[in-house]
């Protein structure tokens, strides 16, 4: 027999547990983010955006080295952080705007990922990227590597593990088309370098992607729940028609770091059950 005012009670006391639990991670996440670019606005302003994207916090590896055992629900990088979006086919980049290394920039140009949203969070730049297949042959590195030298961009950090195959075949590419999958592996070699942008527009990745990046900003300018679903749902739509990959949980690819497949599970959990309560 139901009594509807403890049914109402224990309702409530149940939100009040989630709300305490969900403002517990938010400020762990802020810590973490805290840690790495030490700016108190831009970590609040991170964690906003995330709410917008209808995110859920991740919580970091408590162990200094991602493990497979202590793995967490993100990767700590060099420049910042990346959430793996395993269900949507999609990477959440969260970078400083000005790299330390290398000489870092954000560069347009068809072998380098281009983010389907890219939102400004003080001194951080948040980035949605396409999910790809991860290379593991040295021929996909060599052939971006001379491609970008003779465009005026150095792929620096260069290596199987930076390099990825989006799922678009042509003649020169039947395996896949390669791509630098760090947005933050390449430097200019030079100030004057080529005008790119228009072989940009029709590269395979532009014309492969425009319909997601128009709803990604779409959704995230109406502040609209259900317009951040659609694109969510899309993305996933994508994913069963190979368009995005998860390539990151491949465990069999030894370009892969031995965590990130585990990394990525953990959040694909949280995201699931973050979605059935919103």
């Amino acid at each position: 027999m139901k009594i509807p005012f403890i049914d109402k009670y224990l309702e409530k006391v149940k939100l009040k547990k989630e709300n305490l639990v969900l403002k517990a991670e938010r400020k762990a996440f802020e810590k973490t983010l805290y840690d790495r670019f030490k700016d108190k606005e831009s970590a609040a302003q991170v964690c906003d955006i995330l709410d917008k994207l209808d995110l859920p916090y991740p919580q970091e590896s408590k162990s200094i080295l991602e493990t497979k055992e202590d793995s967490g629900e993100l990767k700590r990088g060099a420049e910042g952080c990346l959430i793996f979006l395993e269900d949507y086919g999609c990477v959440v980049r969260i970078e400083r705007n000005e790299p330390y290394l290398g000489g870092a920039e954000r560069i347009e140009h068809s072998h380098i990922l281009q983010p389907l949203i890219s939102i400004p969070a003080g001194e951080v730049t948040i980035e949605v990227c396409p999910g790809t297949n991860c290379s593991d042959k040295w021929k996909d590195t060599d052939i971006i590597r001379t491609k970008l030298t003779r465009d005026g961009i150095k792929y620096w950090d260069y290596g199987e593990r930076n390099t990825g195959l989006l799922p678009i075949k042509t003649p020169e590419f039947p395996n896949g088309y390669p791509i630098v999958i760090d947005r933050l592996a390449v430097s200019r070699l030079s100030e004057n370098i080529p005008d790119i942008k228009e072989a940009l527009e029709t590269s395979p990745q532009t014309e492969l992607y425009s319909p997601l990046k128009e709803k990604f900003l779409e959704a995230f300018e109406s502040g609209k729940k259900d317009k951040v679903k659609e694109v969510w749902d899309l993305c996933a739509e994508f994913k069963k028609q190979g368009k995005l990959v998860s390539g990151w949980t491949d465990k069999e690819n030894i370009s892969i770091p031995e965590a990130i497949p585990f990394i990525s599970e953990n959040y694909a959990q949280k995201i699931k059950k973050h979605h059935q309560h919103t």
